[in-house]
């Protein structure tokens, strides 16, 4: 499917694109959605909300969409922690995130690299240890939340 390997890099920005494109539809689309996490994760949440709204109108399982997505996404983290883990050990730095941005060993990190948020560099495997949790709780709060409201009609407390 893929000529090269795509990072989980490539694959936030995919998703990145698909966001913005999103959320500008929905007519959340203030430049600041983009770099604020809590509005990524609920520009995030709705777009993963009316995903599986789609998956149940195609006659597919939106549950099971869920989980093959968290599925999909604890492998790319863990396969990608492994490579840093590897680029350690052979004494290659892991590429450093800010702010989500990936870069590549070497990488002179500048006060406009660090801006949106003035954030301390995070490796990869830091970054994996204090958020995997939480990212995948709120993937499946979201699921919840979209599937009791499918249900009922009622909006969740």
């Amino acid at each position: 499917m893929f000529d090269d390997h795509p990072t989980n890099t490539d694959r936030a920005a995919w998703a990145a694109a698909a966001t913005a494109t999103f959320g500008r539809l929905t007519g959340q689309n203030d430049p600041s959605y983009l770099v604020d996490p809590e509005a990524i994760a609920e520009i995030a949440g709705d777009l993963i909300c009316d995903l599986l709204h789609f998956v149940n109108a195609a006659g597919g399982d939106p549950v099971t969409v869920t989980y093959n997505a968290i599925g999909h996404f604890e492998y790319e983290v863990a396969e990608e922690a492994d490579e840093a883990a590897v680029q350690l050990e052979a004494g290659t730095p892991p590429m450093v995130l800010v702010d989500g941005i990936a870069y590549p060993p070497g990488h002179e990190l500048t006060v406009a690299d660090r801006a949106p948020h003035d954030q301390q560099a995070l490796s990869l495997t830091a970054l994996n240890r204090r958020a995997w949790w939480e990212r995948a709780a709120s993937a499946v709060a979201t699921w919840w939340y979209c599937t009791v409201y499918r249900l009922t009609g009622r909006k969740p407390i």
